[in-house]
């Protein structure tokens, strides 16, 4: 995670930088779902992330880090 890499490392104005991830095996499914074309919509509302892939509807919790 990007968060372990930036650790003990000094880094401007780190209170104003936010990390967002997602929850567990949301990229691995939204990686399975990809086709050579893709068809997608997406959707992020109330800090829920919704992914229409292909046909195949996928959602995960955004979740905010501070650095900071």
């Amino acid at each position: 995670m990007v968060i372990a890499a930036w650790a003990g490392k000094r880094i401007h104005q780190l209170e104003q930088i936010t990390v967002q991830s997602f929850d567990p095996g949301f990229v691995d499914a939204a990686v399975t779902a990809l086709e050579r074309r893709n068809t997608m919509t997406v959707t992020v509302t109330d800090g829920q992330l919704y992914l229409d892939l292909n046909g195949e509807a996928l959602s995960s919790s955004v979740h905010v880090h501070r650095l900071g």
